[in-house]
């Protein structure tokens, strides 16, 4: 995780301009996705969707990163996206 994030901030010269190293870039992301999901478990309306459309630019923005560094497909493709229900373990009732 920390090279990629190193490849990222390597990536885009403007972050390296404004001083922005791969851990800063971590750590604010981090928060980011971190501070938005406590709005979306605890604060009702409106704060919810401006969450709802940060996460979806933090989203947006790790794809262009990922297509800009030249990751293949399968390192940026999230497991949700791949989720297969046959994966599940089947409950085995007892007859007891």
């Amino acid at each position: 995780m920390k090279r990629a994030y190193k490849s990222y901030a390597k990536a885009l010269p403007g972050l390296k301009k404004m001083g922005m190293t791969s851990g800063l870039l971590r750590k604010i992301i981090g928060t980011l996705e971190a501070s938005c999901g406590v709005v979306l478990t605890l604060v009702p309306g409106r704060p919810k969707d401006v969450a709802n459309f940060l996460l979806l630019l933090v989203m947006l923005a790790v794809l262009f990163f990922h297509q800009l560094v030249g990751d293949p497909l399968k390192r940026y493709a999230h497991s949700p996206c791949l989720w297969d229900p046959a994966d599940l373990p089947t409950p085995h009732c007892s007859a007891d």
